[in-house]
């Protein structure tokens, strides 16, 4: 079987960082009522996206760590988030993105820590399993709790898609072998505003 090779693998992720761009702007269009449709079926495609959100970046964590391809592989074919997270974890603990302020001038690239406002790794957790119960209609006690056609806490919805831009808008995704890393400009210019992955060596 064939692995990606590094180029293939950063062309993949800039692939899958363009998809993250595309489901946070449906997020904010639904959220504000862009689309015609009852906003209980807004919030439920809402959640919806922030599911596939979800999935996306562990994905995503798994093709910046295509080195560990012996390992890896036994979780290639799985799409459940919170297991690829937890599986990822067993065997590079800082695989997580890390977000960063980028500012890119004509002499240099600054990175800065970016401290507050991102999807920490146990919120991550925490969102993956409230799109879960937010993607089934529910049992009749659950209808008992949360009548149908109520109102919709869109602020809520926006606030957890804010923080995964702010998470991957920009970032760095550090290498299994802690020899170098990607920095990933999410909205580059030099792109025409789309991703960009760098790879930045130790």
């Amino acid at each position: 079987m064939r692995h990606s090779q590094p180029s293939d693998q950063k062309a993949l992720y800039a692939n899958m960082m363009e998809e993250v761009n595309a489901r946070l702007e449906t997020i904010f269009v639904a959220a504000q009522g862009g689309y015609r449709m009852h906003e209980m079926l807004a919030e439920e495609f809402c959640y919806f996206q922030l599911r596939m959100l979800c999935e996306s970046i562990a994905c995503a964590c798994l093709i910046a760590h295509g080195d560990l391809t012996g390992n890896v592989h036994k979780f290639r074919n799985q799409w459940s988030a919170d297991r690829i997270l937890k599986n990822l974890a067993k065997l590079h603990p800082d695989f997580y993105p890390k977000p960063r302020i980028v500012t890119v001038t004509p002499e240099r690239i600054e990175v800065e820590h970016k401290t507050e406002g991102f999807l920490a790794r146990a919120e991550f957790l925490k969102l993956y399993g409230l799109t879960h119960s937010r993607s089934h209609r529910g049992s009749l006690k659950d209808m008992a709790e949360r009548p149908p056609y109520v109102h919709v806490n869109f602020a809520s919805i926006v606030e957890w898609a804010r923080k995964i831009e702010q998470l991957l808008n920009d970032h760095l995704i550090q290498s299994p072998d802690e020899t170098h890393s990607w920095l990933v400009l999410q909205k580059a210019a030099q792109s025409g505003g789309h991703p960009l992955v760098v790879e930045v060596r130790r």
